[in-house]
């Protein structure tokens, strides 16, 4: 068949035009990225999908022939069962311990309120630690794997780390000994950090900033181990690449590219132990599977990718003539994203759908020990949280619509959690005028509390839309809240 012949072939169906040569490319990497899941799905490091009906799954697994991580897969939180908390200020970071016994949310607010989670989820505040600097917002925050520490950065060089029921102290890891520069604070001359992560040794803890660089420190000995310009640009995520690992550190940068680091070596020139390439915008988020193998990231260019260790590049700079450098926070992404492809796309599968503006919108692996880590997530501008399949195809939308207008904009889902060993899936969201933080259940009809509201609830439906579910109610601060599934 001649290569400039209209063929209709499942690859290139949405495709109208003629396949030019260039086209004929991009539609064989993609068969070449589907052969590589494939080889991937039956590698034994992703369980299969039940087929069974689910009632003939709920009976074998009442007569103990089925475990109960096979059970999760097919029960999802795909059910909106009610929102959790309410703030007239916008809510960045929220998410459970790695044990899922905690949970922790920070806002504009510039405090860390933390929750104790119950055998049934439930959510009861037990804390709140108080920022005592802040520019902008608690930009992130996390708990570490033993549930001591809690730490914060509020736009700022300095971390806030602390145990609970104890004041935090300061630590600044752009200093050798781990120091704030307050006379930097005030001038407000110091990078501001975007991104941390507690290390899988105990005391040690990792960040990146606002000027490119990645840093990893022992906070108990105020001693900073390693420091390294890792990215041209901001670093606004970073992650351990392996659950017992604390020495590979992988960082992901406003210069489209993604770089794993040993942090036992020194590197030469910023050298990384390698690189990922296939972005065309800036990363706004990464995660690690654990394993060693696997990551997953987001990007400015409305795509989720994943990615695998084997095809990892020795090339720090890649290069990418579609890189526009748009301001994600006011404007829409100036291209099509199916039809934007890097040139040198390293990763094994790339995801679309959702989309990313406004903030820094974050995805992950669904938890190991209910779904096998099967599954995809990322929050959403629009508003939702998309799950998908390994194979690329949208398993569940879950929409965000209790008390939000349906046609208002501005609306972002960010921070997405799902619980590590219970069926539940919370999410921060934004409006124009309020923010807070969903949950989903794969229960129907579940009753859930309102244990956090700083802004008063809607009196009358006059002020949603006439066309929305007059089934969603919203009671009175304090009360509960019932939500029939939609």
């Amino acid at each position: 068949m001649p290569w400039n012949t209209r063929a209709r072939s499942p690859s290139n169906a949405s495709y109208s035009g003629p396949i030019t040569r260039k086209r004929q490319k991009v539609i064989d990497q993609q068969k070449e990225h589907r052969e590589r899941l494939n080889s991937i799905l039956h590698s034994g490091s992703f369980p299969e999908l039940p087929t069974l009906p689910l009632p003939r799954l709920l009976m074998q697994r009442r007569l103990r022939q089925l475990p109960q991580s096979t059970l999760s897969l097919r029960l999802l939180p795909a059910t909106l069962t009610g929102e959790i908390v309410r703030s007239s200020s916008r809510i960045y970071n929220a998410g459970f311990s790695a044990d899922g016994s905690l949970f922790y949310q920070s806002s504009q607010e510039f405090n860390v309120k933390i929750y104790k989670v119950d055998g049934n989820a439930r959510l009861r505040h037990i804390e709140t630690m108080q920022a005592d600097y802040g520019r902008w917002t608690v930009t992130d925050t996390k708990i570490s794997s033993d549930n001591e520490f809690v730490a914060y950065s509020a736009d700022d060089s300095v971390l806030q780390i602390g145990r609970l029921g104890e004041h935090p102290q300061s630590y600044d890891l752009s200093t050798d000994d781990l120091e704030p520069d307050q006379e930097s604070r005030i001038i407000r001359s110091a990078a501001s950090v975007w991104s941390l992560a507690f290390s899988p040794a105990r005391g040690h803890i990792a960040t990146g900033n606002s000027a490119g660089d990645i840093a990893l420190a022992d906070f108990s000995s105020r001693k900073r181990l390693f420091l390294v310009r890792a990215h041209s640009e901001d670093v606004n995520s970073i992650a351990f690449f392996e659950s017992h690992n604390p020495h590979l550190l992988c960082s992901g940068g406003d210069d489209c590219t993604i770089r794993l680091w040993d942090t036992r070596i020194r590197p030469s020139s910023d050298l990384p132990v390698g690189n990922w390439h296939g972005h065309t915008e800036g990363i706004t988020h990464v995660a690690a599977k654990g394993d060693g193998r696997y990551l997953v990231s987001n990007g400015k260019d409305q795509k989720m990718k994943l990615w695998d260790v084997r095809k990892i590049s020795n090339s720090k700079s890649a290069s990418n003539h579609l890189y526009t450098a748009f301001d994600y926070r006011y404007y829409h992404y100036p291209h099509n994203p199916q039809r934007v492809q890097a040139a040198n796309d390293l990763s094994v599968m790339t995801y679309m759908g959702h989309t990313v503006y406004s903030t820094l919108i974050r995805c992950a692996f669904s938890p190991l020990h209910t779904t096998g880590q099967r599954y995809l997530y990322t929050g959403s501008a629009d508003g939702s949280v998309y799950i998908y399949n390994l194979d690329g195809t949208l398993r569940h939308k879950l929409y965000t619509e209790m008390g939000v207008r349906r046609s208002q904009l501005g609306v972002a889902v960010r921070d997405v959690s799902w619980h590590p060993s219970q069926s539940l899936l919370t999410c921060t969201y934004w409006t124009e005028t309020f923010s807070g933080i969903m949950r989903f259940d794969h229960h129907e009809g579940e009753s859930v509390e309102i244990i956090d509201n700083t802004v008063p609830y809607p009196q009358s439906n006059d002020e949603f839309d006439s066309d929305s579910d007059s089934s969603n109610i919203l009671s009175s601060p304090g009360r509960m809240v019932f939500i029939f599934p939609f």
